[in-house]
């Protein structure tokens, strides 16, 4: 009786281990692809895979993938992706999915140039100018980072909460070509006094009172104003985006408004 208990016992761990065994030779990663949602671009792939594979080695069990370290490592090394998600494919691929962060503007920074995305990401810096096409981003004083895969402000920097809000609400209204062919520059100088201006490359100034509050709606009124097909003052003047009795108002008038608000200091 105690030998077939004990034969039994034997069988029961003979058939673990080679459940075991099959398994982490069934399951063991053998795959890494790197697949971006909004661009065509093979390089930047190889790039996500090398890096996912400082964490993700060849022949790891699919099931102690860790996502949260790949997806830090991965954009920690690139700064201009963002990862979507660490996708398992059974038995044996594993997918970074992510999407390709565009340069939006550029921040003239001492003897520095950030090139920086619509979350206030900074993608680049050089020593030089290297685009044109990108939009002019003016504030008073000095960003709170200059290193690639940061971000130009912290959270108690006063034009945290507005930089981020204007830049999210432009990408949602207008493409990332479009914009970069509209706009010259934003000036968030001013925001201390409750106004922001962004200069059209036409020559037009779109003038947002109390940014603080509700950016998008503001945003998209100015930009509807500009976009009209009628609209025959796209070379002059400024477009004034304000709140009106709980509603948003916009008017153009013949006046360069952001150059009488910087005369006056």
């Amino acid at each position: 009786m105690k030998s077939k208990k004990t034969l039994v016992l034997f069988l029961i761990l003979c058939f673990l281990t080679i459940l075991i065994v099959v398994g982490s030779v069934l399951f063991s990663v053998k795959t890494v692809v790197g697949y971006c949602y909004n661009a065509d671009d093979s390089t930047l792939n190889a790039q996500v895979v090398d890096s996912a594979q400082i964490k993700l080695k060849k022949g790891t069990n699919i099931f102690l993938v860790r996502e949260k370290d790949i997806i830090e490592e991965v954009e920690s090394t690139i700064p201009n992706i963002k990862v979507i998600n660490v996708e398992r494919r059974f038995p044996s691929d594993v997918y970074i999915n992510y999407i390709k962060i565009y340069e939006y503007f550029v921040v003239n920074s001492g003897s520095d140039y950030l090139y920086v995305s619509n979350e206030c990401k900074i993608l680049r810096k050089t020593s030089v100018p290297v685009s044109d096409a990108r939009i002019k981003l003016l504030f008073s004083g000095d960003p709170d980072s200059k290193t690639e895969g940061q971000y130009l402000f912290n959270e108690s920097s006063p034009y945290y909460t507005i930089a981020n809000s204007l830049t999210a609400s432009l990408s949602r209204v207008e493409k990332y070509d479009n914009l970069i062919e509209m706009f010259e520059f934003i000036d968030l100088s001013y925001v201390d006094k409750n106004e922001l201006f962004i200069k059209t490359k036409t020559g037009a100034f779109i003038e947002i009172q109390h940014p603080e509050s509700n950016m998008l709606g503001k945003v998209q009124l100015a930009m509807s104003i500009l976009n009209k097909k009628d609209f025959d003052y796209k070379s002059k003047g400024t477009i004034t985006v304000y709140d009106s009795n709980k509603k948003i108002a916009g008017v153009w008038a013949d006046k360069d408004k952001y150059a009488e608000f910087t005369a006056q200091g």
